[in-house]
């Protein structure tokens, strides 16, 4: 489910600010690492760094996962204010970053089937 949430934030993001950027990182991420950036993200985070600091400088691959991938994610978990702590973990350690998102999605997605149950 974690996977799920994490494409849905990015896709609603990204489809009012830069999709194409968006679609050109999604195609470039299931050719290089044969799956989507949502499952990158969540499952392959360190494997999906590598890849942004493979194609940027730091500051751009920093860049990309702040305000393409981590912002989203974030704003819909309500997380806002962890925008930077979030990426900082993401570039220095990306399976820790990994960790903590699904156990953040995983508790969202509880909650949300909770709150559906009692409708």
């Amino acid at each position: 489910m974690s996977v799920e949430l994490v494409e849905r934030a990015i896709r609603s993001y990204a489809s009012s600010r830069d999709p194409e950027a968006l679609e050109e990182l999604e195609r470039a991420c299931r050719e290089k690492l044969g799956c989507s950036l949502a499952k990158a993200l969540v499952e392959r985070p360190r494997e999906l760094r590598d890849y942004l600091l493979k194609i940027n400088d730091r500051r751009g691959a920093e860049f990309v996962a702040r305000e393409l991938l981590i912002k989203p994610v974030a704003r819909s978990l309500g997380m806002e204010s962890q925008v930077e702590l979030l990426t900082k973990l993401f570039m220095e350690y990306p399976e820790e970053f990994g960790s903590v998102i699904k156990k953040i999605t995983a508790s969202a997605s509880q909650r949300s089937a909770a709150s559906e149950n009692h409708l």
